[in-house]
């Protein structure tokens, strides 16, 4: 087992121990403090676990499969109920705090018990299909140096997620032939409405033609630094109703 493999599993742990913890104190007592407690656990540690995977492991492993379809599909459909618990269960702490009358705020803690209950089953299916099945690949397929550039890419846009900051992607170390795969990775990761500030050593007008060929309409651009460095905020629009 690698160091990237045992830092990756070690995390889950944490992970599954703080939802545990927080969501059987939240239950139990229902004070603001405990449920507020659980939100934070979300907001500062599961979501943005889930935004590094998406930016950075599972595009790494899409990439090892041979196929004509996306190996870590199903993984983002997990990424997909978590988001949607997590919202709900913020909706249900908001309505636990201001109920209407006392059958409201029983009727808001069986909600907030049922979401959070179904979410850490949800979690606990999802770790264990990243360990049993993705991480030992990606410990086949990456030397230690690969591993421990994805393990530190995956941490980077999981801090900036967690601290409310905006992802950067500095490509100019990586080679040319890489690049736009990358960039397109991360556009790819963000929500509708994100935003990451791309660092480049020059005005990459054709990443911006590739941008227009393939998403038009979708995605702005705004240049924050013109030469001799140039920095371009890249944003992801929400997709228009037909």
């Amino acid at each position: 087992m690698s160091e990237v493999t045992d830092t990756i599993k070690a995390h889950h742990r944490e992970i599954a121990k703080r939802m545990n913890a927080t969501s059987e104190r939240a239950i139990r007592t229902g004070t603001p403090a405990d449920v507020d407690a659980v939100l934070a656990f979300l907001r500062d540690d599961l979501l943005p676990h889930a935004s590094g995977e998406e930016a950075h492991l599972y595009p790494a492993i899409d990439r090892l499969v041979q196929g004509a379809f996306q190996a870590t599909a199903t993984m983002r459909i997990d990424h997909e109920h978590i988001q949607a618990h997590a919202r709900m269960i913020a909706a249900a702490a908001a309505r636990l705090r201001s109920p209407k009358d006392e059958i409201d705020a029983t009727a808001a803690r069986d909600t907030l018990r049922e979401l959070l209950d179904r979410l850490a089953a949800l979690i606990d299916v999802h770790l264990e299909k990243e360990e049993r099945v993705y991480l030992p690949f990606i410990e086949r397929a990456l030397g230690p140096d690969a591993q421990r550039t994805l393990l530190d890419e995956i941490h980077a846009t999981a801090e900036a997620s967690a601290n409310g900051r905006e992802p950067s992607l500095d490509v100019r170390p990586i080679s040319h032939h890489e690049r736009h795969r990358r960039i397109f990775d991360t556009f790819g990761a963000l929500p509708d409405g994100g935003t990451f500030v791309l660092v480049v050593d020059h005005d990459p007008q054709p990443l911006r033609r590739h941008f227009d060929l393939m998403l038009p309409g979708r995605y702005t651009w705004d240049y924050l630094e013109q030469g001799p460095g140039w920095r371009i905020r890249i944003g992801k629009r929400a997709p228009v109703p037909a």
